[in-house]
């Protein structure tokens, strides 16, 4: 069995989550601490402190390895696609120079021909995994994919749905959906953004969710994604459960009403991080909504008082305009 998810950090996570916890007391060397100052001018932690804290999350990555169950399964048969697709044009497929040109210019620096690279090789290692998965699928082996309620997940499981429909693959297909909220029985409930926030030891927990994806499920999904590819819209969102096409504005509401309760001036990390823990399922990536913020100012309904730093988009401080 083939497992698919759509980022790389659910990737990895799922490939832990194949065998956490099968060694107990592996945790010397697996845990680390990063010290992280509140200012440039902060004296770093005394060596004491650094060493407490090493024990206490030693500690916690021992407890959790001992409540944990590996998933199982073979790391080499998780297979991730991290595509971007829920913004940028679709013209030409996932890996065609429209979308290198599109992602360059969102992850890059101009003129930043190395970073350009790696996107390039990102690409033609998904191309590699989806020429792997089609003979796969083709051949009757079955699939597994995890997904979410996100545009990027509901994009990559309707677009992996018509590559199957375009080579007639018949295999098993099922899906297990990360919950909206998880209620846990200490009397907490997690909201999850996305499968890259569940830990290795707790994958396993999902596993009763699996449900198979019926035929005609699978034809409207790969339909679905064949009248998106011909709207070929600067963006996509889930609206009321269903992922349409939408104005590349479409966030811009969002950002401005997370500006609410803010300080007279912020940064911008401090916005997008609150507009994405209010609607966390919105998308469209931070590299997207950072281009969406220089909208707002050149529109006029933010100011910027100070510029970036150097490697850091995220870090000129802002202000609502007129206050």
């Amino acid at each position: 069995m083939l497992e698919i998810v759509f980022d790389d950090s659910a990737a990895a996570g799922l490939k832990l989550a194949q065998h956490y916890g099968e060694d107990k007391l592996l945790v010397a060397g697996a845990v680390s601490v990063i010290y992280a100052a509140e200012g440039t001018d902060a004296p770093p932690p005394a060596r004491a402190e650094l060493a407490a804290a090493q024990r206490r999350a030693e500690e916690q990555e021992r407890r959790r390895r001992e409540r944990a169950v590996p998933l199982g399964g073979d790391p080499a048969n998780v297979l991730g696609f991290s595509l971007e697709l829920s913004s940028g044009p679709l013209d030409g497929g996932f890996d065609s120079d429209a979308r290198l040109g599109y992602l360059a210019g969102i992850f890059c620096p101009p003129g930043d021909a190395e970073s350009r690279g790696r996107i390039a090789a990102h690409l033609k290692q998904a191309r590699k995994n989806l020429d792997r998965l089609l003979p796969a699928a083709k051949s009757g082996e079955p699939l597994r994919i995890w997904t979410d309620f996100s545009p990027e997940y509901a994009c990559g499981l309707c677009w992996l749905m018509a590559q199957l429909q375009r080579t007639g693959a018949d295999c098993p297909v099922t899906v297990i959906p990360l919950p909206l909220l998880e209620a846990r029985q200490d009397g907490t409930a997690v909201q999850y953004r996305g499968w890259g926030e569940v830990g290795p030891g707790e994958w396993h927990r999902f596993l009763p969710l699996e449900r198979p994806l019926a035929p005609m499920a699978r034809h409207v999904l790969a339909e679905t994604w064949r009248r998106l590819e011909q709207e070929n819209a600067p963006l996509r969102a889930v609206v009321n459960g269903q992922l349409v096409s939408v104005r590349e504005d479409f966030y811009d509401g969002f950002l401005l009403t997370a500006l609410d309760g803010m300080g007279e001036s912020f940064r911008e990390s401090e916005l997008l991080a609150r507009m994405l823990i209010r609607y966390p399922r919105a998308s469209g990536g931070a590299e997207y909504l950072h281009r969406r913020v220089d909208a707002l100012l050149s529109a006029g309904l933010l100011e910027q008082l100070a510029p970036e730093e150097p490697g850091r988009p995220w870090s000129r401080m802002l202000r609502r305009a007129g206050e």
